[in-house]
């Protein structure tokens, strides 16, 4: 049955104020770290004469933190963007823990506080977007690095059945309420907390994207020991490596508090 010009006149609406709003978060969260970059930039250069040299890595150091911050941003925009057209990525059959590895890797720096474990059994070869995964993956470290506190640990498990592949993270923070956790992976439930972190907001519902993009899914829960675990559900694709002489499965990881360089 064909909506009637009222039901249209107000869905449209609807969606002229839900822009109205996802616009004024976004350009909120933009200005917010450029403002940052331009103001320690302008500090350094009137004062670059009487500072000390450790006021001056600070201030440098808060200009490269910001703008790392505002590429983040422009970034989820962009990939928010192509997910939603419907892109198309290439599927390469890649080793799913070395992949989650490499991610923890890049991630070095924002992990550093933290006591990190990685479970990685034998090789999970899966026809993914590797590049795609990579983000998911990452994102959901950064979640776990920035709401925990320091020394706590976070755990990055990758396992495997019949029907699908897993990569599972878990943190030991404050969990989730109902209320955050309801809203968690929509793009738009941001706009509407007043408490909301500074950022755009689309980490994960990106992560919920680019799962479902791969037939896959994404999940959160708050175990009855408290923390988070974010489940990535990817369907079986994957197949044998190529045989191989194998050594023994490998265990949890300790990869900190010793700096993460190479293997570990």
């Amino acid at each position: 049955m064909p909506k009637r010009p009222s039901e249209k006149n107000t869905l449209r609406q609807e969606r002229e104020k839900l822009h109205v709003m996802l616009l004024s978060s976004v350009s909120h969260d933009l200005k917010t770290p450029l403002a940052c970059v331009i103001g320690s930039l302008e500090i350094y250069q009137q004062l670059k004469d009487t500072l000390s040299t450790e006021h001056k890595d600070t201030l440098i150091n808060t200009a490269i933190e910001e703008a790392r911050r505002l590429d983040s941003f422009v970034t989820n925009i962009i990939d928010m963007s192509r997910l939603e057209s419907g892109i198309r990525f290439k599927r390469e059959y890649v080793d799913v823990g070395q992949l989650v590895r490499q991610c923890v890797l890049k991630m070095e720096s924002r992990l550093r506080r933290h006591e990190v474990l990685l479970e990685v059994p034998f090789p999970v070869m899966a026809g993914v977007g590797a590049s795609w995964i990579s983000r998911a993956v990452i994102q959901l470290l950064d979640n776990a690095a920035r709401y925990t506190s320091a020394g706590t640990r976070i755990s990055v498990a990758v396992s495997k059945d019949a029907s699908s592949c897993r990569i599972v993270v878990r943190d030991n923070g404050k969990g989730l309420s109902k209320k955050i956790k309801a809203g968690l992976f929509n793009k738009h439930a941001r706009t509407a907390r007043k408490d909301a972190t500074t950022g755009t907001g689309l980490g994960l519902p990106i992560c919920r994207a680019v799962m479902e993009a791969h037939g896959g899914s994404i999940r959160a829960d708050t175990p009855a020991g408290g923390g988070t675990v974010f489940t990535l559900t990817l369907p079986a694709t994957f197949r044998a490596a190529r045989k191989q002489k194998r050594g023994p499965v490998e265990r949890a990881d300790t990869l900190n508090p010793l700096p993460l360089k190479g293997e570990g």
